[in-house]
């Protein structure tokens, strides 16, 4: 992160590269994509990759080489993207910080401004808040369980990257996994309205009300608008060691923005990439039911 010369702001958002050091038909890229996802429980943690690599070997270590994927974006003090880049890349992180101990900074101790962490904190706030109410203005933080300033950095950047990736694939026809949305409930409407014809008219108009007011569950899908965030295009793509949908979008990024994948190459990924959403969607379920019970065994218990 710097400021520019112009005042505008030089944002660098860096992941990890897995495929730095795995392969897409590596046994463990497998054993991912048939989990889908790291499952959080009370307690514990069930990793999509197993510990060593999720902790170790695939993350951005203090004081450790990575390989990463790095996207920049140029960012005016209103807000404005005057332009964005993204390259294969070496981190290196000088400092693991936690939400914690941004918080600390940013509210109880104060930053202090001969200190690079500390005027580099204050000014992520400072694109956050710019980003809060220009690009994203229409999105409903207090929806998204956001409440302190470290995760709002977080949410605003994560955003930023998340939709910048899913209007590239989209504008230039690759395929993507898209997180999609849709608020329209007419025909769980409609069902509702047929299942209690015979309540009364008020109460069904009230039911049918709400039903308008709730949203579908977000699913992946290989096109869609995410109605929830008031997006058009966006998708997983900033945890690809917890989420097997970003590790994806990550290894068709690499094909069609580094390695120049030609036109019979996208079109077999975007079969492949059919056949990834099925299996991430049907799992996901499975996720679900599983933590369902989990949690109801917890409160019986």
């Amino acid at each position: 992160f710097k400021i520019l010369p112009n005042g505008n702001y030089l944002l660098g958002i860096h992941i990890a590269d897995v495929f730095g050091q795995l392969s897409i038909n590596d046994p463990v890229i497998y054993e991912a994509m048939n989990r889908a996802t790291a499952i959080h429980l009370p307690g514990i943690l069930i990793p999509m990759f197993p510990n060593r690599l999720a902790k170790n070997d695939l993350s951005l270590m203090e004081n450790v080489a990575r390989y990463a994927d790095t996207h920049y974006f140029e960012i005016t003090q209103s807000g404005e993207i005057i332009w964005d880049r993204m390259m294969e890349s070496i981190a290196y992180n000088d400092k693991r910080v936690t939400y914690n101990f941004v918080n600390s900074r940013l509210e109880k101790i104060g930053c202090d401004p001969k200190s690079e962490l500390d005027r580099t904190i204050l000014n992520l706030q400072k694109v956050a808040n710019i980003l809060e109410h220009s690009v994203f203005s229409y999105v409903d933080s207090s929806s998204l369980n956001v409440n302190t300033d470290a995760a709002k950095i977080v949410l605003y950047t994560m955003l930023l990257e998340n939709t910048y990736q899913a209007m590239y694939a989209s504008s230039n026809g690759y395929p993507l996994i898209y997180r999609t949305q849709t608020m329209d409930n007419k025909e769980l409407v409609k069902e509702a309205s047929l299942m209690f014809k015979d309540a009364d008219d008020e109460d069904i108009y009230r039911l049918c009300s709400e039903l308008e007011k709730t949203s579908i569950p977000a699913i992946y899908s290989n096109t869609g608008s995410h109605d929830g965030l008031r997006i058009n295009h966006y998708c997983h793509f900033t945890s690809p060691i917890r989420r097997f949908a970003d590790l994806w979008n990550r290894y068709l990024n690499k094909k069609y923005r580094f390695r120049n994948a030609k036109d019979k190459e996208i079109i077999e990924l975007a079969k492949e990439t059919d056949v990834v959403i099925d299996s991430i969607n049907h799992q996901m379920k499975n996720v679900e039911y599983f933590t369902n019970d989990y949690n109801k065994y917890l409160i019986k218990k």
